[in-house]
């Protein structure tokens, strides 16, 4: 003590009952001093502090000192309950006056939190068996402040959070960074005694030296420790083996620089076999909100759940579901601001969307997404997940969102002032040297479809080493008027701006180089465009130069099969396939082998699991090479139920029927879905019925799914064929 603040009373706690005094004095400016009344006696019981309020040693008007060492105990009055110091005001010299918290009644007790600056801490509460909470204070020989004030709450323990099945987040929040000088203390249990909770993060995004989580197995830091992150790789996930089945975490921050912080899902219990949690995103771009816009939700049919940014820039949402389900999405646009609306749906927060809506989101019913709990592969809307063009053949395409990453920037967009605007990416290498030439057609001759082509890169290269594009355009055209556009034999310019006539200059190609190219539309219609390359063109094009090994695998029920397809690229250095299956996703056990061929630029390969499990179904490729390594592809999931409806026959020609073993009312509405998931056609039935003829006409051959929503009451199973 020094200065003129009266220390008050003071009474010995220890063994002997005595209090030692020390008074040292410099050589300059003396003072009155002190004096003190010493009484002897039995020592008086505490007096209760519960709903009292606390200071530092400066009291509530005045600053604390200089080279302050200040230790208190604050404990309850009645056993079983627990203290909870609730601050008011903090004001100390940031980094050198410093309030540390122990949870329990001395220093030697778990740390809470320390505490510097004018960061107010809030309210900590004990966890400790005895309730009590130790604050100790130290301040420096330099500046002081003004100090803390707090209110010492009395009462029973509170519950442990109940966050099961939701997002938890770093005292930043899911859209901010967190502060400096934090101290965060949460436990999370379930509501079911004892049952494990998992904790598995989805993000980390720390300052590597100095900011830090600590997880612990149990009810409160004193469990024992799981470990300590920071940096930006995820952790990964943590189940608690504690009796109380409880995780603990702490995060504390230093004064320098802060982070996106982290996320992680909290889950209770052992998820049900084929199960999953996905994200629901919701962006703001222009952190206000959404205003009246919502989007629905609805899992197999069900009630629309809405969805909404009530303020600032993203809302996530876990979404839990089961493979096979369907998740539908209906949104409402009636609120201000559309373009800096969008929402995704993915497995992780963060991580690549299985749906992306784009910007302005369409509004109304969206393309349902068939629940297979598998991270997707890259989407064609996005360079590295661009198609590869093996001939010279007129194909067609269309999309409905811009992708999952921006891969055009101002500098590499060219002629494309809007960068991307729903667009595919392709990729091609010419054969032979030549000339090349084609016709962009749209459907609805009103689109206004723009394209880029960049390149050529060395034979060999593959989309993993070009995208995205780091420089500007080859050919470019951004014409505004609609209709047709492309590469020309009669255009002379290389780039279109906003006001030329859409057709650029042919190309002169060259053997095994490699071009990327991307089509967009301008209109955001989501109507398709025909591409035809010009009979003119002496090029022709091939995959060879793309050796991207496997490139897809897929699993489609087939009556009671499991049709797996799968393609590759260049088989030279291989020996053969080898198709696994597992009922876990774990442990995998070989199902069948399918031979390379060592001649095929890119070759497709089929096999047939014909008594697939009841249940989960995980299927993966192992491609095995002629010098014994080998590399597996992603896993597929297919789950086999007790069929309510098929499609006869399967495969299919142009006609087949949907046979249901259930009446189908009157008003059931069939979504047909081809495998990328488009709707490709919707029927509506007239009246009651177990059979409903199907008209295919048309259709391309592939796999295609039938969704089946009764007019009242949740969809039924989805229905897999095969068209011819």
């Amino acid at each position: 003590y020094s200065g003129t603040n009266n220390p008050g009373l003071i009474t010995s706690t220890a063994a002997n009952g005595c209090i030692t005094i020390r008074f040292t004095s410099d050589g300059s400016i003396n003072a009155a001093g002190w004096s003190v009344a010493v009484t002897c006696g039995t020592p008086p019981p505490p007096g209760s502090v519960c709903g009292t309020s606390v200071y530092d040693p400066g009291g509530p008007g005045s600053n604390y000192g200089n080279n302050v060492t200040f230790t208190q105990t604050y404990c309850p009055d009645a056993p079983g309950d627990a203290v909870s110091l609730s601050f008011s005001q903090f004001n100390t010299e940031s980094g050198l006056d410093v309030l540390t918290v122990f949870n329990g009644n001395s220093t030697a007790a778990p740390v809470l939190g320390s505490y510097s600056g004018t960061g107010n801490p809030g309210t900590l509460t004990s966890t400790a068996a005895n309730g009590c909470l130790t604050v100790r204070f130290l301040s420096d020989g330099s500046v002081t402040a003004s100090g803390w004030t707090a209110t010492v709450n009395c009462g029973p323990p509170p519950p442990p959070v109940n966050a099961c099945n939701s997002f938890v987040y770093d005292p930043g929040g899911p859209g901010g960074n967190y502060g400096n000088n934090q101290n965060y203390t949460q436990t999370y249990c379930s509501p079911v005694p004892g049952e494990p909770v998992t904790l598995s993060f989805t993000q980390l995004g720390t300052e590597a030296c100095c900011d830090f989580i600590s997880v612990y197995n149990g009810n409160s830091t004193s469990a024992p420790l799981m470990g300590t992150f920071s940096g930006t790789t995820a952790p990964g996930s943590f189940t608690s083996t504690d009796p109380s089945g409880c995780i603990t975490i702490r995060f504390s921050s230093d004064g320098s620089a802060t982070g996106s912080g982290w996320a992680a899902v909290v889950t209770c219990g052992d998820p049900p076999p084929n199960a999953c949690s996905y994200v629901l995103t919701l962006n703001d771009s222009g952190n206000n909100g959404w205003g009246s816009s919502s989007v629905g939700v609805s899992i197999n049919g069900g009630a629309f759940q809405p969805y909404t940014v009530s303020a600032g820039s993203v809302n996530q949402v876990l979404i839990p579901a089961n493979v096979g389900d369907v998740i539908i999405f209906d949104y409402n646009g009636s609120g201000p601001n559309q373009a800096q609306n969008s929402y995704s749906l993915s497995l992780t927060s963060g991580g690549a969307p299985v749906f992306s809506s784009g910007s302005p989101p369409s509004a109304g019913f969206q393309v349902p997404y068939l629940v297979d709990c598998q991270p997707p592969p890259a989407p064609v809307e996005d360079c590295v997940g661009g198609i590869t063009l093996c001939s010279n053949q007129a194909f067609n395409n269309n999309t409905n969102n811009t992708g999952n990453f921006a891969d055009l920037t101002l500098a590499t967009a060219g002629c494309l002032l809007n960068t991307e605007r729903q667009g595919t990416w392709y990729n091609f290498s010419p054969s032979t040297s030549g000339t090349l030439a084609f016709t962009i057609n749209p459907a609805n001759p009103a689109d206004d479809y723009d394209f880029a082509i960049w390149g050529p890169y060395p034979p060999g290269s593959n989309t993993g080493n070009v995208c995205p594009p780091n420089s500007a355009p080859l050919r470019c055209s951004y014409a505004a008027p609609s209709g047709a556009t492309g590469l020309s034999f009669t255009a002379t310019d290389l780039t279109e701006p906003a006001s030329g006539d859409r057709w650029v200059r042919h190309m002169d190609v060259v053997e095994g180089q490699v071009y990327v190219m991307y089509i967009s539309n301008w209109s955001q219609s989501g109507l398709a465009f025909n591409l035809t390359f010009n009979p003119a063109s002496t090029a022709s094009l091939d995959c060879t130069v793309l050796p991207l090994g496997l490139l897809d695998l897929s699993a489609t029920p087939v009556g009671e099969a499991v049709e797996l397809q799968w393609r590759s690229g260049t088989e030279a250095q291989a020996s053969h396939f080898v198709v696994e299956r597992s009922a876990d996703g774990a442990a995998f056990e070989p199902l069948g082998r399918d031979e390379a061929d060592p001649d095929a630029a890119e070759a497709g390969h089929r096999l047939l699991d014909p008594a697939p499990l009841a249940g989960s179904n995980h299927y993966r490729v192992l491609e095995v090479a002629l010098d014994g390594s080998a590399k597996r592809s992603p896993t597929v999931v297919v789950h086999m139920g007790p069929a309510r409806a098929t499609v006869v026959p399967n495969p299919s020609g142009d006609r087949a029927t949907l046979r249901s073993v259930d009446e189908l009312p009157a008003g059931t509405t069939l979504w047909l879905l081809d495998a990328s998931g488009r709707r490709v056609r919707t029927l509506v039935t007239a009246a009651t019925a177990q059979q409903v003829p199907l008209d295919l006409l048309g259709l391309e051959a592939g796999s295609y799914l039938i969704l089946i929503q009764p007019p009242n009451g949740p969809a039924k199973a989805p229905v897999r064929f095969i068209k011819n």
